[in-house]
């Protein structure tokens, strides 16, 4: 699964069986919603997003050179 944006989640309790969360998710990437099912017991990675702006440098080949407002140039490749 790729990056996903939590939007809605519910925690629910049937009877004998484990709890579960339903969590309706937004792709980072694309924008799709997906609604998945997870175990409490289940885990998770989280990741953290940080939005910074940075200076286009120039372009080589399929690879991107961009330069952070520190003066950290960063080198970024085009994935197909």
């Amino acid at each position: 699964m790729s990056s996903v944006q939590v939007i809605k989640s519910h925690h629910s309790h049937q009877g004998r069986g484990g709890a579960t969360i339903q969590v309706e998710l937004r792709d980072v990437d694309t924008g799709n919603k997906i609604v998945e099912r997870f175990r409490t017991d289940e885990a998770l990675e989280r990741v953290f997003v940080e939005d910074k702006p940075f200076t286009y440098l120039y372009q080589e080949g399929d690879n991107v050179a961009l330069m952070e407002y520190a003066y950290l140039p960063v080198f970024l490749s085009f994935l197909h």
